[in-house]
């Protein structure tokens, strides 16, 4: 879990990649990366924590950093596990595999880079006030008063023109239902 301190008003959030990261890190004008927390031993307060449906996280997962972002010029950790993992000489060669076949690996790597962690890493519900579900309104978050914050401008960074084309086998749903089990009963997702 990523931890965002409003700058003014101390309010922590907590977030995953590809769970609000993007918005929290392109508003660094109000709020600073407070920490990181992996274990559920910290008694790190956190006012609100936002949670994605664990399928459409992985399916944002792979439309980010093996389509739309292969391009970018730079490579992340992420991706680099991927590269290595499959036998990859560079990033370009990601867009080579499907959603099923990034499905099927995923069990292999998951646990190699915090992108793919499951999402009740570092989850302490003693420590958390609020569960936001990335699927609801929480435009109650603007009442906060936070100067210059839209949490209705919440930033999906992967492109839903790919994301859509993206669909779930028997095989593959198995798997992410497997790896992400405890997320989807921790956070009441259908699984």
């Amino acid at each position: 879990m990523l931890l965002f301190t409003h700058n003014d008003s101390d309010l922590t959030f907590g977030c995953s990649y590809k769970v609000m990261f993007s918005f929290f890190t392109s508003h660094l004008d109000k709020f600073r990366q407070s920490g990181e927390l992996y274990s559920s031993d910290s008694e790190a307060k956190v006012n609100y924590f936002f949670v994605r449906d664990p399928y459409e996280r992985v399916k944002s997962l792979f439309a980010d950093k093996l389509r739309a972002s292969v391009d970018r010029g730079h490579i992340q950790l992420c991706q680099q596990v991927m590269i290595e993992h499959f036998g990859f000489s560079n990033v370009e060669e990601l867009k080579t595999i499907s959603f099923d076949s990034f499905c099927a690996e995923l069990p292999y790597f998951y646990k190699s880079d915090a992108h793919f962690y499951p999402q009740e890493c570092g989850y302490n519900s003693r420590n958390i006030e609020q569960v936001i579900k990335m699927e609801s309104n929480f435009s109650h978050l603007n009442e906060l008063g936070l100067s210059g914050v839209d949490f209705q401008s919440k930033n999906h960074s992967s492109p839903s023109d790919i994301k859509g084309t993206l669909h779930y086998s028997p095989d593959s749903k198995l798997i992410i239902r497997t790896l992400y089990a405890y997320d989807f009963k921790l956070f009441e997702y259908a699984a």
